[in-house]
């Protein structure tokens, strides 16, 4: 294993004092089918990404909202097919999920934690029912597995999932580091916003592996500072395979 080798698949962020490594064995596969039948399951599409990251002690708290479509594969469902999504995703073995939300409309819905057994069974007896549920699985101590149903072919699907994620410290520094494999795998990925939250006074963020992305102040959460950034689409493609 070579550490020096991980450094560059990943896209670093620093703040003052601040990293986050990539998971061994990382997966990241997003797709979409027809539940009431067998047929394709294409890759879904990611209309829009957007990160938030506030460092809290040894932890980063990261919030990732997604919007998610059939993209370029409508043509390959009916018009009017209730679709289902399948996002697996992975974080290193000490971050912790601390929630999932869906879209409904106009409304932003919290997931309940239950036992797995009770959840999937509610989940798969909505499905049928053809209402509305989210289910967001630990698969192992890395590996996590989102279903959202249903996801109308031709409209999109809002969720948010949010996670402590362990930092690593230098003497003077603290990095945390951005997996864009979580949208880097669409068939066309979007720009990817960052919004950093920090205590006043500091230094600015910054992106290492991408010292031409800026971070600008765009206003204050309580007592701390706010910078906003958006990482191109084409520096995301990179991470295609």
């Amino acid at each position: 294993f070579n550490p020096s080798n991980m450094k560059k698949n990943l896209t670093w962020l620093f703040f003052a004092s601040f990293f986050l490594y990539q998971p061994l064995m990382a997966q990241f596969n997003y797709w979409i089918s027809d539940p009431s039948q067998r047929g394709p399951t294409p890759v879904a599409g990611i209309d829009e990404a957007f990160f938030t990251l506030e460092p809290k002690g040894a932890y980063t708290e990261l919030g990732i909202y997604l919007v998610f479509s059939a993209g370029e594969s409508e043509y390959l469902f009916e018009p009017n097919a209730s679709l289902e999504l399948i996002y697996e995703f992975s974080l290193p073995e000490e971050a912790m999920v601390t929630d999932s939300w869906l879209w409904v409309e106009d409304e932003i819905i919290r997931a309940k934690i239950l036992d797995r057994w009770l959840a999937s069974t509610i989940y798969e007896g909505i499905v049928n029912r053809r209402q509305d549920p989210s289910l967001l699985i630990k698969e192992s101590a890395t590996q996590y597995r989102l279903q959202v149903y249903p996801l109308p072919n031709g409209f999109s699907r809002k969720v948010k999932i949010t996670a402590m994620v362990p930092n690593e410290w230098t003497e003077t520094d603290v990095f945390t580091a951005i997996m864009p494999e979580f949208i880097a795998y669409a068939p066309v990925v979007p720009d990817l916003r960052l919004e950093v939250i920090v205590p006043p006074a500091g230094p600015l963020p910054q992106l290492i592996s991408h010292p031409s992305v800026t971070f600008v102040k765009t206003g204050v959460s309580g007592e701390k500072d706010v910078y906003g950034a958006q990482l191109p689409a084409a520096l995301l493609r990179e991470r295609k395979p």
